[in-house]
C-alpha cells in the first residue's frame, strides 16, 4: 500500500513537471532551452559573438516570414542593409525557430539568420559588416534580445533585439516601444534593431 501511494505521488509530480511553461498559439518568443543547451549557447557566445534563439507558432496561415536589421544614427534610419525572407506557396499555420548570430569585429557587426520550419531551412549571411559613421569610437553599449512572447499578427513588425550605443547613459525598456518610434533612439549616436514579421 505504501509503495502504491508513493508511486502515485511520484507520477503526480512527474505529470505536474510536464505541464512546464505555458504554450503560446500566435507568438514569437525566446526559445526554451534545457540547462545543457543553454550551457552550449553560452560556451559559443562571448564578447565577439552573440547567439539569439527564438521560436514561433501560429494558428492562422502565413505565406512569408522575414527578418532584417535596421541601423540608426541619432534616431534617423541610415540603412536597412539586409533582409532575409522565407516565402512559401501557400499560407499555412507556422511552427518553427529562428536563430540570429551577431559577430562583432573591428570592421563592424556581421550577422546571419536561419529560419527552420518542418525540416526546411532558409539561411542568410550578411556580406559586409555594419557600423555607423562612428566606427571605432569609444561608445558604451546597452543591448538585449526579446525576453517575453510577442503576439504575431499579419504584417506587424516585432523587435527581436536592440543594441544602443552612446557616449553617455543608456536606458532600455520594452523593445516593442521602438517600432514606429525613431525618436526613442534619438539620444543614441548609433543603434541597430533586428526585426521580424509574418505575412
Amino acid at each position: 500500500m505504501k509503495k502504491s501511494f508513493l508511486l502515485i505521488i511520484i507520477c503526480c509530480l512527474l505529470l505536474s513537471g510536464c505541464a512546464g511553461a505555458p504554450t503560446y498559439k500566435n507568438a514569437v518568443m525566446p526559445m526554451a532551452l534545457s540547462a545543457d543547451q543553454k550551457e552550449i549557447v553560452d560556451l559559443l557566445s562571448g564578447a565577439q559573438q552573440e547567439i539569439l534563439l527564438f521560436s514561433f507558432q501560429t494558428e492562422a496561415g502565413y505565406a512569408n516570414r522575414e527578418v532584417w536589421m535596421e541601423v540608426y544614427e541619432y534616431g534617423k534610419l541610415t540603412e536597412s542593409p539586409s533582409l532575409m525572407s522565407m516565402p512559401s506557396d501557400a499560407a499555412l499555420p507556422l511552427s518553427g525557430s529562428l536563430a540570429v548570430v551577431l559577430t562583432h569585429t573591428d570592421e563592424g557587426i556581421g550577422w546571419a539568420a536561419t529560419f527552420s520550419e518542418g525540416g526546411t531551412r532558409a539561411i542568410y549571411m550578411s556580406s559586409d559588416p555594419i557600423m555607423g559613421s562612428l566606427n571605432g569610437a569609444a561608445l558604451g553599449r546597452g543591448f538585449g534580445p526579446l525576453s517575453h512572447p510577442v503576439e504575431i499578427t499579419p504584417g506587424k513588425e516585432i523587435v527581436l533585439y536592440a543594441s544602443l550605443h552612446s557616449f553617455g547613459g543608456i536606458s532600455m525598456g520594452d523593445l516593442q516601444a521602438y517600432i514606429g518610434n525613431p525618436a526613442a533612439l534619438s539620444g543614441y549616436p548609433f543603434a541597430f534593431l533586428i526585426k521580424c514579421k509574418f505575412s
